[in-house]
């Protein structure tokens, strides 16, 4: 079983447990489509129309309605992502942030993590 996690709209996280080994959107029915960000996938559904209060640290993408968090490796490959390592990355964030801020230097050791770009994908319905 590999951890995910799961926010709803009002932003109450709940970490889930998946059986699959690699990403499949069929096998989340709740979500119609995904963005494929950094290591990351965000589920979600499109035809929701509640705002989702959650801010990601690897996208400044908003959502609408409930989404699902799921890391992945090569070949869409589902890696455990418990909520404790999405704190680590929050905070890795914002002290990159406030350091630049507050105008340090940076070397190739404190480029963000989450700078690539991001690739929605809607599925066919």
């Amino acid at each position: 079983m590999k951890s995910v996690i799961y926010f709803s709209s009002s932003g109450i996280h709940e970490e889930r447990e998946v059986s699959n080994i690699v990403f499949k959107i069929s096998e989340y029915p709740e979500f119609d489509s995904y963005k494929e960000c950094a290591d990351f996938l965000i589920l979600y559904n499109s035809l929701s129309t509640e705002h989702n209060c959650v801010e990601l640290p690897f996208t400044t993408d908003m959502f609408n309605g409930s989404i699902l968090v799921i890391k992945i490796g090569k070949n869409n490959k589902i890696i455990t992502f418990p909520f404790s390592k999405y704190l680590t990355l929050l905070n890795v964030r914002r002290s990159n942030s406030r350091g630049r801020e507050e105008g340090y230097s940076s070397d190739s050791s404190d480029e963000d993590p989450f700078s690539n770009s991001c690739n929605l994908k809607r599925t066919e319905c």
